[in-house]
């Protein structure tokens, strides 16, 4: 079974994938889902063919229709093939890892607080990871469960104590040091950036405060980590922090909270969220790329939101997927909630950008 790769016709792009979602990249492979079943590209001929889905009878079915997915958080939010060629992902309510033999996701853990973790993280030794994320409105203790098995079993590796965060927004490896970082939300005293070398034997935090500090991505070079804030009570901006004095700078000003971005080769890539509040009032998501060779940030598209309701069907955004490799000659994202592209990918060219 296949589902074919259509060409742009008058939106921004040199290539739109309709109706499929653009979750992997890696050097020779490109991973897409529609609803709960994954397809790989074929550059030679255009089509997506089949390899898979996961097995979960209810929200596999809900996934299917867009606006019931959107409504019901049923869609596949994050996924990603780890060292060993494992592939695992985060769909409602679970983490599922496949296998191939049966061509089939089955979950390996049960998301009991809220309806997924943001991401897994993967060291330099295969261990994955992930921390909690969910309203926790008592502020609860929050986990963060490891795998050393690539997935087949979990167990809790460190707790954020009672009243001390919210909850965890992204882990993120750090290739340079060999370190998995942590960024943690949401109110003041509750936004932590912080790092563990030794596998959360031990944690260190390393800035900590208000919506200066909150985030939900790192990204890395050898002397600097970039990063933009995801706040709907402050103005938002693209930051970056000095590795060698931790101190933290403004690039730029944004039009709404960062919620999702990606370093490719030297360039990062940022997308703004349509989150209304007093402060995010632009109805537009925009797609933002900063240069570390030349230090300029830029434009370099934006989106309207679509008409349906951002309480119940999402706020609109542009998401990335995961990169295996740190290089690539494409951007990849796919839109949510925003007109033209809600549900599809589009495919640039970096270096025409």
């Amino acid at each position: 079974m296949s589902v074919k790769g259509i060409r742009s016709r008058g939106i921004h792009g040199d290539a739109i994938f309709n109706n499929i979602r653009v979750v992997e990249v890696g050097d020779d492979y490109v991973v897409g889902v529609r609803g709960y079943r994954f397809y790989r590209y074929n550059e030679s001929d255009g089509r997506w063919q089949y390899f898979g889905k996961i097995t979960d009878r209810r929200f596999g079915f809900l996934s299917r229709i867009r606006i019931l997915s959107r409504l019901l958080r049923a869609d596949v939010h994050f996924y990603k093939t780890l060292k060993n060629g494992q592939s695992v992902c985060i769909a409602k309510r679970g983490i599922f890892r496949f296998n191939a033999s049966i061509r089939k996701f089955g979950k390996c853990f049960d998301i009991i607080r809220g309806t997924r973790p943001l991401n897994i993280c993967e060291d330099e030794k295969g261990n994955i990871f992930f921390g909690e994320y969910f309203n926790n409105p008592e502020r609860d203790s929050v986990n963060i469960y490891k795998s050393i098995d690539y997935g087949a079993s979990w167990e809790i590796a460190y707790t954020f104590p009672a009243k001390s965060i919210r909850h965890i927004h992204e882990m993120c490896f750090d290739n340079y040091t060999n370190s998995i970082w942590v960024a943690t939300g949401d109110l003041e005293g509750e936004c932590i950036i912080g790092y563990t070398n030794d596998q959360f034997r031990s944690f260190n935090s390393v800035l900590k405060g208000g919506q200066e500090y909150r985030t939900c991505k790192l990204l890395f070079f050898r002397d600097k980590i970039v990063y933009g804030t995801d706040s709907e009570t402050a103005v938002n901006y693209l930051k970056q922090i000095d590795r060698n004095t931790l101190k933290v700078t403004d690039l730029v000003s944004l039009q709404g909270s960062v919620i999702n971005s990606v370093k490719i080769g030297d360039r990062c890539f940022f997308s703004t969220t349509v989150e209304p509040s007093e402060v995010n009032k632009d109805k537009n998501s925009y797609v933002w790329m900063y240069d570390n060779e030349t230090g300029r940030c830029k434009i370099i598209a934006q989106y309207k939101k679509d008409l349906w309701n951002h309480r119940y069907f999402q706020f609109g955004w542009c998401k990335f997927p995961e990169y295996a490799e740190s290089d690539s000659q494409f951007l990849y994202y796919h839109g949510n909630a925003l007109k033209s592209i809600d549900g599809s990918t589009l495919r640039l060219k970096i270096s025409d950008l």
